[in-house]
């Protein structure tokens, strides 16, 4: 996904995304909350980059780094089933993983849509931010 159609702003080196796109309004949540600052986007892009160049290493990863798979309960009260992890997240906007496919999945309002994408894309994504942030 290119990033496009969207304004930033902000002050004092703080920069805001917005997209005029609605279908992409939690992505720019995700963006302005969670990776906001440098060192979070840092941190997402290297454990983002580390599952994917380590993915027939995911089981130890996930015990290791993401205090493991959810259980029956969380997948249940998620209505999902399969193996997935909390990627990272705060209070107001959470990631999480699927194991099966390496699809990336966030929300931050039940009213808003989930965000759904491949694990590369996830990195690409966070690349393009980068650079818009270091422009």
């Amino acid at each position: 996904m290119q990033l496009s159609d969207y304004k930033i702003s902000g002050k004092l080196g703080e920069k805001i995304i917005d997209f005029d796109n609605p279908a992409l309004i939690t992505l720019g949540h995700f963006l302005n909350g969670n990776v906001r600052s440098e060192q979070s986007l840092i941190r997402y892009l290297t454990n983002s980059r580390k599952l994917r160049n380590n993915w027939s290493e995911l089981d130890t990863i996930v015990q290791e780094q993401f205090d493991g798979y959810w259980d029956s309960e969380v997948l249940e009260a998620f209505n999902v089933t399969g193996q997935w992890f909390t990627f990272g997240g705060s209070e107001d906007i959470t990631v999480y993983i699927n194991k099966a496919n390496q699809y990336i999945y966030n929300k931050f309002l039940e009213t808003e849509t989930v965000v759904e994408m491949h694990l590369d894309e996830f990195i690409d994504i966070l690349e393009q931010w980068q650079a818009i942030k270091n422009r």
